[in-house]
C-alpha cells in the first residue's frame, strides 16, 4: 500500500523548506509552528492508518519511516536556512564601498536592448552571484574591454558605432571579467501578489544587481578545463542555431528555445501567442527532448541497454544537460533517464513517481529556493499530472488524448493562478502544435549531434528544421486567432490552488482507489480533512493581506494609482502613465488580475496629465473597465459610450457610507491644449465609513490656498489621511493647507529614482515636524490602507527601509 516511501520523503522535505520560509521570510513563527505541528499530527495519523491496514507490517519499519520522515523535514529546514544565510545581502550603506566585482561570466542573454551576465564572484566576501545588466549600446573598448554609451549616441543612425551583434556575450561565457558599476539589492515585488524580482533571482541563488559602466576580461589566468568545454558546447549550440535558421532572428530564436530550452531570444509577439494558446509548454527543453536522445541511441545499439551502450547514454544526457546549462526540466529529465537505465542495470522496474520524488529531492537540496520557482513547479505538476491522470483519462479518451488532456488539466489552476489566463480550446490547439514539435525536437536533435560531431548540417535535415520552424510558428499563430479564445482571468487564493492539486493527486492515487473499493471510507474522509487542513495552513500564510484593504496606493512608478474597493465595487483614481512603458498592460492589470479583480466598475481622473491618465487609459485596452469618470473641464476634449462628467460638488456613491466627493475646482474652466492641467486638477474627498481620505492629484499651492478660503469656518478639508499633492513637490502643500488638513497619515505617490528630485525635502520635513506619519511609494512600494471600526491601520509592500 506504502510502496512509494521517497515520495512521502519528498514531501516532508518540501514542507520543512516552507516552515523555514514563513519563519524566516513572512515573519511568522506562529504559523511556522502551527504547520510543524500539523506535519507531526498528519506522520501520526498515517502510522495510525498503516497499523489498522497492514497488518503485517512491523513496528520497526513504521519507526524507520517515522525517523526518515521527520529528518527529511528538518532537512528541509536547516538546509533552507543555510541557503538563505549564506546569501543574506549587505546593507546598503556596506554595499556602497564596493564599486566593481571580479568573476566568471557563469550566464548571459542578449538582445537588441542590451547584454546580462550573471557573474560569480568572491569580490564581495563568500561566493555570490552577481547579475549585471542593461549594457545598452555597447561598443569595442581597446581590445579587452566593453563600455557603455551614452543614451544620446544609443539608437542614433548616422553614430560610427553599430548596435550589438549578438556575439559579446557569447565571447563573455566562462571568461574571467572585471565589472565595474553600482551594485544594488534588488527590490522585493512592490505592489501585492505581483512578480518577485528578489525571490525570482534567488531561485537562481543570485543575489545582487548591478548597473554596469564598464566590462573588461581579465588575461593571463588559466581557465579550468571545464569551463573550456563549457565555453566550446556554448558555442557549438549558438553557431547551430544560427546555420539552421538562415540568420532569421524569428527562428534563430524559436529554435534555441524548443533545442535548448532557451527563450531569451524568442520575440515577444511570439511567445505571448505560445502562452495564450497554452503551447508554451513547448518550448521548453523537457522528457521528451530528453526521451528522443535516449531513443536515438538505443536505435543505434539495436536496442541495448547494458554494458557500453548504458554508460554512453548516460554520457550523452550529462552533456546535453552541459548544453541546456541544467535549467530544471532538463536536469529532471535527465534523471528520471539516468534512473530508467540505473533500474536495468540493478534489475528493479522503472517508477514514474519514485523517480520523479529522487530528482524533486537532489534539485532541493541543491537549491532549496527552486521550490518557489514558477519553471519548476510547473516542470513537476507537469509530470505529476501525467503520471496520476493519464490512465484514468486513457480509458476514456484512448492513451494518447489522455496523455495529452492529462498534461492540459494539470497545468490549468498554476496557469490561472500565475498567468491569470485561460483558453477553453487550448486541448485542440496543443494537438498539431505538439505532432509537430514531436517532428522537429528528433530532426534538431540529430542536427545538433551531426553539427558537432563533423561541424556541418545536411541541407536536407537544415531545411526539414527550417520549414518546420516555420510551420509551427505560423501555425501557432493562426490558431491564436488574435486571442478571440485567450481570456484574462483573476487568480485564486493559494490555498485553493494548494488543495485542488492536493485532493486531485489523491484521488486519482492507487491507495484511494483501492480504499474506495474496499470501502474504507472513513480513511478517505480523514485522508481529505488532512489535506485540506495542510493547504488551508500554508494558504494562509502566504495569503495576500492586501485584499482585505479597502484603500491601496498602488506603485505606478512616477505617477498615482489609487485602487478603492468596497464589497460591490473596484474604483481607479488616476492610474499613473510614462512614455515609454504601457503602465496600464505591464503594471495595472497585473495588478487587478492577482488582487481578484475581474473587472474594474469606475476608472476616475484627477486631470488629464500623462502620469495620471495614460496608464488608467492603457488599461481599458487590454481589461473591461465598465466607466469612465473625467473632470468637468475637458468636456470638449473626450468622448465615449462609458464616458460621464464629474462636476463641482458631485458625489459617487459607492455603498452605505462610502462616497467620493468632487470639492474642487468650484468654476467652470474649459481645458485647452494651452491650459495647465495643473490648475484644472480635481480634488476628491473619499468618505469610507467615517474615515475621510482627501486625493488631491496635482494640485497647485494657488488652489490649496483658495480652497482654504471658500472652506473657511467649514471642517471640509479636515481629513484623516492625506494623499500629498504633486508627488510631494515643492511646488505645493503649503503650511497653511496642511494645517487647514490636519491629517494623521500622509501618503506620497512617487517614482524610485525619478529624475524630478520628488519628494522634495521640505515638504517631508512640514509634515514630520506636526507628527504625521508619511509613507512613500518610492521606498515602500504598494501602501494599503486597512479601514474598520474607524480605526486605521496601515501596510506596505517593502517593510525593510532603512
Amino acid at each position: 500500500m506504502f510502496r512509494r516511501r521517497i515520495v512521502a520523503l519528498s514531501v516532508s522535505l518540501a514542507l520543512g523548506i516552507v516552515v523555514a520560509d514563513i519563519f524566516i521570510n513572512k515573519g511568522n513563527p506562529i504559523k511556522a509552528f502551527l504547520l510543524t505541528a500539523l506535519f507531526l499530527f498528519s506522520i501520526y495519523r498515517i502510522v495510525c492508518i498503516r497499523t489498522e491496514i497492514e497488518q503485517e507490517i512491523t513496528r520497526k519499519s513504521i519507526k524507520t519511516d517515522i525517523i526518515l520522515c521527520v529528518f527529511m523535514f528538518c532537512s528541509g529546514c536547516m538546509n533552507y536556512t543555510i541557503h538563505e544565510y549564506d546569501i543574506k545581502p549587505m546593507m546598503p550603506n556596506e554595499l556602497s564601498n564596493y564599486t566593481y566585482v571580479e568573476g566568471r561570466v557563469i550566464g548571459y542573454k542578449e538582445n537588441d536592448k542590451g547584454l546580462t551576465i550573471d557573474v560569480k564572484t568572491y569580490s564581495l566576501g563568500d561566493e555570490t552571484i552577481v547579475r549585471c545588466k542593461k549594457l545598452k549600446g555597447f561598443v569595442r573598448e581597446g581590445g579587452d574591454g566593453f563600455k557603455a554609451r551614452t543614451n544620446s549616441g544609443y539608437g542614433n543612425k548616422k553614430n560610427k558605432y553599430k548596435d550589438m551583434n549578438h556575439k559579446y556575450g557569447m565571447k563573455l561565457y566562462g571568461k574571467l571579467v572585471k565589472v565595474q558599476g553600482k551594485i544594488t539589492v534588488p527590490t522585493a515585488a512592490r505592489n501585492p501578489g505581483c512578480f518577485d524580482y528578489r525571490r525570482y533571482l534567488l531561485t537562481k541563488k543570485i543575489t545582487y544587481t548591478m548597473k554596469v559602466t564598464n566590462i573588461s576580461e581579465i588575461k593571463g589566468v588559466e581557465t579550468s578545463k571545464l569551463w573550456i568545454i563549457r565555453h566550446s558546447l556554448n558555442n557549438t549550440k549558438e553557431e547551430f542555431a544560427r546555420k539552421v535558421s538562415a540568420e532569421r532572428n524569428k527562428s534563430y530564436g524559436f529554435i534555441k528555445g524548443v533545442t535548448f530550452g532557451d527563450t531569451d531570444d524568442i520575440d515577444e509577439d511570439t511567445i505571448n501567442e505560445f502562452r495564450e494558446n497554452t503551447t508554451a509548454h513547448v518550448l521548453a527543453v523537457s522528457g521528451l527532448h530528453v526521451g528522443v536522445i535516449y531513443g536515438m541511441l538505443r536505435l543505434m545499439a539495436m536496442g541495448r541497454h547494458g554494458g557500453i551502450v548504458g554508460v554512453l547514454t548516460m554520457i550523452a544526457m550529462l552533456g546535453y544537460g552541459e548544453l541546456t546549462t541544467w535549467n530544471v526540466s532538463t536536469t529532471r529529465a535527465v534523471i528520471l533517464t539516468c534512473t530508467a537505465i540505473m533500474g536495468f542495470y540493478l534489475k528493479r522496474p522503472f517508477d514514474l513517481l519514485s523517480s520523479l520524488a529522487l530528482s524533486f529531492i537532489m534539485l532541493l537540496i541543491n537549491n532549496p529556493f527552486l521550490l518557489f520557482s514558477a519553471s519548476f513547479q510547473m516542470s513537476f505538476l507537469a509530470v505529476c499530472g501525467i503520471a496520476f491522470f493519464t490512465d484514468p483519462l486513457g480509458r476514456l479518451i484512448g492513451k494518447r488524448g489522455g496523455f495529452l488532456l492529462a498534461i492540459q488539466l494539470s497545468m490549468i489552476p498554476y496557469t490561472v493562478f500565475t498567468f491569470n489566463k485561460i483558453n477553453p480550446i487550448g486541448f485542440l490547439i496543443n494537438v498539431p502544435i505538439v505532432a509537430l514539435i514531436g517532428m522537429l525536437v528528433p530532426f534538431s536533435i540529430f542536427g545538433l549531434a551531426t553539427y558537432s560531431i563533423i561541424g556541418k548540417v545536411g541541407i536536407i535535415i537544415k531545411s526539414e528544421i527550417f520549414y518546420l520552424t516555420k510551420i509551427i510558428i505560423r501555425l501557432n499563430h493562426l490558431l491564436n486567432m488574435g486571442g478571440k479564445f485567450s481570456y484574462s482571468i483573476s487568480s485564486m487564493k493559494i490555498a485553493t490552488v494548494i488543495a485542488i492539486y492536493a485532493l486531485l493527486f489523491y484521488i486519482c492515487s492507487e491507495f484511494n482507489i483501492v480504499m474506495l473499493l474496499r470501502k474504507r471510507y472513513f480513511i478517505v474522509l480523514q485522508s481529505v480533512i488532512l489535506i485540506l487542513c495542510m493547504s488551508i495552513t500554508i494558504g494562509s500564510a502566504y495569503r495576500n493581506l492586501f485584499l482585505d484593504y479597502e484603500l491601496v496606493f498602488i506603485d505606478v512608478g512616477q505617477g498615482d494609482g489609487i485602487h478603492i474597493r468596497t464589497d460591490n465595487y473596484d474604483v481607479l483614481l488616476d492610474g499613473g502613465g510614462e512614455r515609454k512603458r504601457n503602465i496600464g498592460e505591464k503594471v495595472l492589470k497585473e495588478y487587478f488580475l492577482k488582487n481578484g479583480c475581474s473587472n474594474l466598475d469606475i476608472s476616475i481622473f484627477t486631470h488629464m496629465h500623462m502620469d495620471h491618465c495614460k496608464g488608467a487609459m492603457e488599461l481599458g485596452e487590454v481589461y473591461p473597465v465598465k466607466q469612465y469618470m473625467v473632470p468637468y473641464p475637458y468636456r470638449y476634449q473626450v468622448k465615449g459610450r462609458h464616458l460621464k462628467l464629474v462636476r463641482f460638488k458631485d458625489k459617487i456613491r459607492l455603498a452605505k457610507g462610502v462616497w467620493i466627493e468632487a470639492i474642487w475646482p468650484m468654476d467652470d474652466r474649459i481645458a485647452t491644449s494651452e491650459s495647465d492641467d495643473n490648475e484644472l486638477n480635481t480634488v476628491y474627498i473619499l468618505h469610507y465609513k467615517g474615515v475621510k481620505i482627501m486625493l488631491t492629484g496635482d494640485l497647485v499651492e494657488a488652489d490649496e490656498l483658495d480652497m482654504i478660503e471658500y472652506y473657511k469656518s467649514t471642517d471640509v478639508l479636515k481629513c484623516d489621511i492625506l494623499k500629498v499633492a504633486h508627488h510631494g513637490s515643492r511646488y505645493s502643500s503649503n503650511e497653511k493647507f496642511i494645517d487647514a488638513v490636519n491629517p494623521r497619515i500622509a501618503i506620497i505617490q512617487v517614482g524610485e529614482h525619478n529624475t524630478y528630485g520628488h519628494p522634495n525635502a521640505g515638504v517631508i520635513e512640514r509634515f514630520k515636524k506636526r507628527g504625521i506619519s508619511v509613507y512613500r511609494n518610492d521606498k515602500e512600494g504598494a501602501i494599503g490602507v486597512d479601514i474598520s471600526n474607524n480605526k486605521i491601520r496601515i501596510d506596505r509592500m517593502i517593510k525593510d527601509v532603512i
